[in-house]
């Protein structure tokens, strides 16, 4: 029985990543991994704190493609909103963010607090 359930759960999560519903991008000590990242309109991106620092998703409102919505972590409405309370979009190690695009364009996104340090992302999605 333990087998099965072990298989089972072992094609689940194959299936998951086959599917292109969710995707993942890796916050490192000072960058996001990987710095471009490809996904169809309506995927979930995952983005993953792999390091020992907390680390902010939040997006340049003005390089948004347009239609599309506002997102940070922290669940800010505008970028100017995010840089006034760093603290209360931060993602603790360990910790993670999903965002879900819809709108096919590029999306370009940095962590505040390393920004300086050149900790940016794009996002491009196709339809």
């Amino acid at each position: 029985m333990r087998e099965l359930i072990v298989a089972l759960s072992f094609s689940l999560v194959v299936l998951a990543a086959c599917s292109g519903d969710s995707s993942g991008i890796q916050m490192r000590t000072q960058a996001f991994d990987p710095t471009t990242f490809n996904a169809q309109a309506g995927s979930t991106i995952t983005f993953t704190n792999d390091s020992d620092q907390a680390h902010t998703v939040t997006a340049l409102e003005d390089e948004l493609p347009e239609g599309a919505e506002y997102f940070a972590s922290g669940d800010f409405s505008s970028e100017s909103d995010a840089r006034d309370d760093v603290g209360g979009g931060l993602i603790e190690p360990g910790e993670s963010f999903e965002v879900t695009l819809s709108q096919p364009g590029t999306y370009r996104y940095v962590c505040l607090p390393h920004e300086s340090q050149g900790m940016t992302g794009t996002i491009i999605v196709e339809r």
